[in-house]
């Protein structure tokens, strides 16, 4: 009997003859097959069978057509095979052909659904077609779904059966046959996950649904449901991530004894013999990685690793592959023992070579890597790849071993794990491994890897827009995405604003997530997350300052295992100006380590941005302007780059294209000129730019992303801190009156009549956030104990009856600065100087009255050392106007002990950020002018202006 297999592979079988020139032949196979599976089954008119086969015939010509094709089949089948009824119906004859169509549908219908799917092996003639034939085409396309649906059903059925038999393994197995049925199935798929779930198999639930995603990415661009999604997420949530390597598995049979230890530069070291975050353990070898000597080269770092982008080769491939596949592979590698991988970053900007031993131990070498990976990858059919790595060893230009791995396209988190384990094979003839885990990316989906990292080059560029929209696919690619979505909470903190709720609900999420991932992305994570917990932390207690220095030690560590990595430089950069309340913590210690940063990257954009407003806040507009040039430099787009060229022109404009500035300024959004006031708030420039912009934005109560909820009052507000800075305080009064953060400075600067300060001295009563310490200051000008000491014992009785650890603190530190100024006012110098000495700086950062004070105390008793040293230059004070007094007692100070370069600073900053004051402010800009002048006459030039 002749068999006609069309279910899957085609094939046709017969023991007794050579059928095969009807599979050589597409019209006349396909005739057969119709014939023997359309419905319904039975005989068929030739004149139906005309258009589906021979559509672009004439009908005599078609009918020719037909009757050779008739007779080909019967001669090669046999007489009887095709058999007709008259002259115008066509069959076969089905006891001498059987047909597993056939058979598959008589046993759905006699309910052996077994039996059924035994003979389904695909789709009805998998990869068949037939071109120039349209009509035939869609019959197929028809009967395919038809036939596949019915398999799909079968099995779903034969899977709730085993469910409701309590075989929850042979359930998951049928059910898992449904999705091979149903590719793009989701109903079917969620069944295999809850079944894989129940029976305990996470990991094989989790690979399910990778492959999924994977197949509807590649296939329809489109992600799971959310339903899907979610399912998958509580899954997830349940599989324990760690997964480490055994020695045995990576060291080879035939140990080899350890070379000598490489040879590292003199200096200090130190060492870490475990870290432990949030998800992470690495275990280094006893005594840590053994390196190999060398011969040359011997400040090369044998225990950083270098891995290239990998080349593509034949046909043309995305990027992102190459890029992809070298930003998984030293995920992988990073804390393996003791390995560091080179950041991505600095390989993506530094690497210029070709994948092979000569460009790469160019490049070890000029980053200062011991060890380079360089790799190929190539497309194998049309869902494959290979990959092919070298491991070299760039001190002694040699290479150390080869490592190959191939699978599905999408499936790159496969290729680097074998990828992995193979170098660390051929490392493991070098340098004992006890115990390593293999970490990851934090996602599986290629999908979503390619959506991150195209993200990552709009974040570097600052396009922050678009990098939202690239981390947000990620992310909804791939639900756990932990990078993914800690960068599009970051991404979203640039143009909403760092408290955004939005932004720091991803920070957290992020940092939830923090399992699993190399050592140098937890860190990254652990680092972004004290910063929120910081930033919405209430008060400076305790708890605060524990997590300030657990911020700090771990950015230490961080800059420390990562010394070339310009992000963690920036981030330290971002702590230390937001986070670093320490005494005499200066604009110049962030600044630092952001030109680290940029010096290491300098095509990382978000690193020039916060450096702008520094310079600027010490005076130094050369630099400032350096930073703002170079930034725009790189062409980056948003609000930030916006406002950094509006800036600049407003800055570098001439008299002529001042009003063209002015135009531009006042048709600029809110979002833009915050940004720009921002920058120049405490610039000392005589043009008093910073009122300029301030007015301007003032002046609109549009909203902005960034500050959504500062409108006219809060923008009148800043208006107001920026024009007491600058010395305009009537004015500001007439625009805020007196808020709490200024009242001080108006009492110190004369801004508020005397008979005025004496009424609200009379009734004040201090409240948290508000202590008026400029009444105390006031009172003890005049010696009034009375009121002193009426002040002294209100915040004492606060003290005794705060609630929490953070409110006694603080009424504690304003007891004792009531206290300091009761001794100042009954004229008692020595105690009043041993009480503001014994103040912590900490508990209260904002009141910068009592830190002046002693300072201005330790002068004039002559101890001008201790005073010099609370003089701090670039110290980062309150923005109010009591921060030039800090510059003018820092220049009587410097004067004193003969450092005149200090001392003329001191002098200029006050002249230039007072030089349109009031008239009250005259005698401290009098004064100013005349030291610059007394220290003119000293020296042979005045320090260049800035």
């Amino acid at each position: 009997m002749l068999k006609l297999q069309l279910l899957g592979s085609v094939d046709l079988l017969d023991a007794g003859r050579d059928v095969a020139p009807v599979l050589r032949r597409p019209k006349s196979l396909a005739l057969l097959a119709y014939l023997a599976s359309a419905r319904p089954r039975g005989f068929h008119r030739r004149d139906a069978l005309l258009p589906l086969f021979w559509p672009d015939v004439d009908q005599p010509h078609a009918r020719n057509a037909l009757r050779q094709a008739v007779h080909s089949l019967r001669h090669v089948l046999g007489a009887g095979a095709v058999i007709g009824r008259g002259e115008e119906e066509l069959s076969v004859d089905r006891s001498r052909l059987w047909c597993d169509v056939v058979q598959f549908e008589e046993h759905l219908n006699a309910s052996d659904a077994k039996a059924a799917l035994a003979l389904y092996r695909g789709e009805l003639l998998c990869g068949f077609h037939m071109p120039g034939s349209g009509d035939f085409e869609q019959w197929l396309d028809q009967e395919r779904k038809y036939v596949a649906k019915r398999a799909l059903v079968a099995t779903l059925d034969l899977s709730k059966k085993a469910e409701q038999r309590a075989d929850y393994v042979g359930a998951a197995s049928w059910a898992k046959r449904a999705i091979e049925i149903g590719r793009y199935d989701e109903s079917a798929l969620r069944r295999v996950l809850r079944l894989l779930d129940h029976v305990g198999s996470r990991a094989d639930a989790v690979r399910e649904y990778e492959d999924f995603a994977d197949r509807l990415a590649l296939d329809l661009d489109v992600a799971p449901s959310p339903e899907t999604r979610a399912l998958m997420e509580t899954i997830r949530g349940r599989v324990e991530p760690q997964v480490f390597v055994s020695a045995g598995n990576l060291l080879p049979t035939t140990r080899q004894a350890p070379a000598e230890p490489f040879r590292q530069p003199p200096g200090p070291r130190r060492s870490l013999r475990l870290l432990a975050l949030p998800g992470i353990l690495l275990v280094g070898a006893t005594g840590a990685f053994i390196a190999s000597r060398v011969s040359v080269n011997h400040s090369l770092d044998g225990n950083l690793i270098a891995v290239a982008p990998f080349e593509p080769l034949g046909r043309p491939f995305d990027p992102v592959w190459g890029q992809g596949l070298m930003r998984l592979l030293s995920a992988k590698l990073d804390g393996a023992g003791a390995l560091r991988a080179v950041p991505a970053a600095t390989v993506a900007q530094g690497w210029r070579g070709r994948a092979d031993q000569v460009g790469g131990v160019a490049f070890g070498r000029r980053v200062n890597a011991g060890l380079v990976v360089v790799g190929t990858i190539a497309q194998d059919g049309r869902d494959s790849m290979v990959v092919n790595a070298m491991l070299l060893d760039a001190a002694r230009d040699r290479l150390l071993g080869e490592v190959s791995a191939r699978d599905a396209l999408l499936r790159v988190d496969r290729v680097a794990d074998s990828l992995a384990v193979g170098l660390l094979q051929r490392l493991g003839t070098l340098r004992p491994i006890r115990a390593i885990r293999l970490p990851s990316i934090g996602s599986a989906s290629f999908r979503a890897l390619k959506a991150f990292l195209q993200g990552e080059q709009f974040y570097r560029r600052g396009e922050m827009d678009s990098a939202y929209g690239y981390y947000d696919r990620a992310v909804r690619l791939d639900a756990q995405f932990a990078l993914a979505i800690n960068r599009r909470g970051r991404a979203l903190s640039w143009t909403r604003g760092w408290d955004n709720a939005t932004a720091v609900a991803d920070l957290t999420r992020a940092a939830d997530l923090n399992r699993g991932l190399g050592v140098r992305d937890s860190l990254l994570l652990s680092a972004d997350s004290l910063g929120v917990e910081l930033t919405l932390y209430e008060g400076v207690d305790a708890g605060w300052w524990r997590r300030s220095s657990s911020l700090f030690d771990l950015l230490r560590l961080a800059t420390t295992q990562y010394p070339a990595d310009a992000e963690f430089w920036y981030e330290l950069g971002v702590a230390r100006l937001f986070y670093d309340d320490r005494p005499h913590a200066t604009y110049g210690d962030a600044l630092q380590a952001f030109d680290q940063a940029i010096t290491l990257d300098s095509a990382f954009a978000p690193a020039y941005l916060l450096p702008i407003e520094l310079a600027f806040n010490l005076a130094d507009s050369a630099r400032a302007l350096r930073y703002a040039r170079a930034y725009v430099a790189l062409n980056p787009t948003g609000s930030d780059a916006d406002a950094t060229r509006l800036m600049l022109r407003l800055i570098q404009s001439t008299t002529r294209e001042r009003s063209s500035v002015m135009r531009a300024l006042e048709g600029a959004s809110p979002d833009v000129l915050i940004r720009i006031q921002n920058a120049l708030h405490r610039w000392p420039d005589r043009m008093e730019t910073g009122v300029l912009v301030t007015r301007v934005l003032a002046s609109i109560d549009a909203p902005s992303l960034t500050q959504p909820t500062c409108r006219s009052s809060c923008r009148r507000f800043m208006l107001a801190a920026q024009l007491s800075f600058r010395g305009h305080l009537q004015e500001a009064r007439r625009i805020a009156g007196m808020p709490r953060q200024l009242a001080s400075d108006y009492v110190l600067l004369g801004a508020i009549p005397p008979e005025s300060i004496a009424v609200i001295g009379a009734r004040y009563r201090p409240t948290p956030g508000a202590p008026f310490l400029g009444l105390l200051w006031w009172w003890t000008q005049r010696g009034d104990t009375a009121s002193l000491t009426r002040y002294t014992r209100i915040v004492d009785s606060l003290a005794a009856a705060a609630r929490s650890n953070a409110q006694r603190s603080y009424w504690t530190y304003i007891t004792d600065v009531a206290r300091a100024y009761r001794a100042l006012g009954m004229r008692d110098t020595t105690r009043a100087l041993l009480r503001f000495e014994a103040l912590p700086d900490s508990v209260c950062p904002t009141c910068t009255l009592p830190r002046l004070q002693r300072a201005q105390l330790l002068g004039a008793v002559g101890r001008l050392r201790e005073a010099n040293d609370r003089l701090t230059e670039g110290e980062r004070t309150f923005f109010a106007p009591s921060a030039v007094l800090f510059a003018l007692e820092r220049g009587r100070v410097s004067e004193s002990l003969g450092d005149l370069e200090r001392a003329a600073r001191g002098y200029q900053y006050v002249v230039d950020t007072w030089a349109s004051a009031d008239p009250s402010l005259n005698p401290y800009v009098a004064e100013a002018s005349e030291a610059l002048v007394r220290l003119r006459n000293r020296r042979s030039r005045l320090p260049r202006r800035r």
